[in-house]
């Protein structure tokens, strides 16, 4: 038997080809930020209604007892494994509380929404943040 008929035959080998040679592509990620009222969750509201065939993963932040933004955002109560929403539309809501401080927590829900075993895959990330979010970022000491 030749190698090209144990490649033919060997399925594994032909799947390892297929994906080992697929181009990995760099997420596009946009954050909206503002002040509060300034109108951050209607537009993103906008985006996830007008999304065509994209699937789209929000992460929104609130810092509130309450997340009011999450309960605007979310049409379906389906929970993933990772604590987020699964919306009717094909897109993924995930509530976060994003500290400017440290953003490894943040990093890492991010990255545990995306990496789920739910088999969706992402096209595109909108990450909303508090309104307060960005008092802080203004009050910044500026480094010269």
């Amino acid at each position: 038997m030749s190698q090209a008929d144990v490649d033919r035959i060997n399925l594994v080998l032909h799947y390892e080809k297929i994906y080992m040679a697929a181009p990995t592509r760099q997420l596009p990620v946009t954050i909206l930020t503002g002040f509060l009222g300034s109108g951050k969750t209607t537009l993103l509201k906008h985006i996830l209604k007008n999304r065509l065939n994209l699937r789209v993963c929000c992460c929104v932040s609130d810092v509130a007892a309450l997340n009011v933004d999450e309960q605007l955002i979310t049409d379906s109560k389906t929970r993933t494994s990772t604590g987020g929403f699964l919306m009717e539309n094909g897109c993924m809501c995930c509530p976060v509380r994003l500290d400017l401080d440290d953003t490894s927590e943040f990093k890492d829900i991010v990255w545990q929404v995306l990496s789920q075993d739910e088999g969706l895959v992402m096209d595109y990330l909108v990450v909303e943040t508090s309104g307060t979010h960005i008092l802080t970022l203004l009050t910044l000491p500026s480094t010269p």
